[in-house]
């Protein structure tokens, strides 16, 4: 078999306390069945390998799948994010021991099967067969001979989210930043807005348990920027910029396409 034949499964979660003894007892037997195994450390990570897969294959179908530790949190948002970068990449969700109530959100959810750690290797295996046989079964009917070519692939749109009841910020290759509960409020008055933007009063509010604010105007202006110059360098120091823009006199807007989860 080619190297570049060989399945790939990419592990998000895999160094949890709960999954790593099932990484290490499943990883060396799923390896002589055929299959790669790489572990993930981070969402960054996971979104890059995702892409990756998508640009050597141009819309092709890539021997790949996605697993991800059911214990993840935050877990279903990133399946969401997942389907909207790439219908079609094959999710699996892994559990430690066997618990129907927390699958099925999953499945609902987007997952396209279930792997459960007291289950053998063997029966690991045969899942991940059966379902990339599927996949390749599936691709004819993409009509990926329109999108033969690099230039004919169009990702997604760009998307942000605002996610786990607005206590993470995902920018849209991935990267996850956790709010304050200052900018939580923040974020989410402007979010919520149907342009996105709201005024300087509006966000005081909104930060003020829905009281109207009464400290100085200029004072309070500057409070806001305060909040939202840290709130921009925190994601700098995660390599994106934060896409919030000032209205002249007026208030800021979430100047991207944003979602909430």
């Amino acid at each position: 078999m080619l190297a570049q034949c060989i399945p790939t499964l990419y592990w998000y979660g895999a160094e949890q306390a709960e999954m790593e003894q099932i990484y290490q007892a499943h990883q060396q037997a799923l390896e002589a069945t055929g299959f790669q195994l790489q572990v993930l450390s981070d969402h960054k990570a996971l979104f890059q390998a995702l892409t990756s897969t998508q640009r050597k294959n141009h819309g092709q179908f890539s021997p790949a799948i996605f697993l991800l530790s059911a214990h993840l949190k935050g877990a279903l948002s990133l399946i969401a994010r997942l389907r909207a970068q790439d219908p079609y990449v094959p999710l699996v969700i892994v559990q430690s021991v066997w618990d129907e109530a927390t699958l099925l959100p999953f499945l609902y959810g987007g997952v396209d099967a279930y792997c459960i750690g007291t289950d053998s290797p063997e029966l690991w295996a045969a899942k991940f067969s059966s379902l990339l046989r599927r996949i390749r079964v599936s691709v004819p009917m993409l009509d990926v001979t329109k999108v033969s070519s690099a230039k004919s692939f169009s990702p997604p749109d760009p998307m942000w989210a605002l996610a786990n009841e607005g206590w993470q910020l995902f920018s849209p290759d991935g990267r996850s930043i956790t709010l304050t509960s200052t900018e939580r409020f923040l974020l989410l008055e402007l979010c919520r807005q149907p342009d996105k933007r709201a005024s300087h009063q509006q966000i005081l509010r909104a930060l003020n348990d829905g009281e109207e604010d009464t400290s100085d105007p200029v004072i309070a202006h500057n409070r806001l920027g305060v909040i939202i110059s840290r709130l921009k360098r925190k994601g700098s120091l995660e390599g994106v910029a934060i896409p919030i823009r000032s209205v002249h006199k007026w208030g800021y807007m979430f100047s991207a396409p944003v979602r909430i989860e």
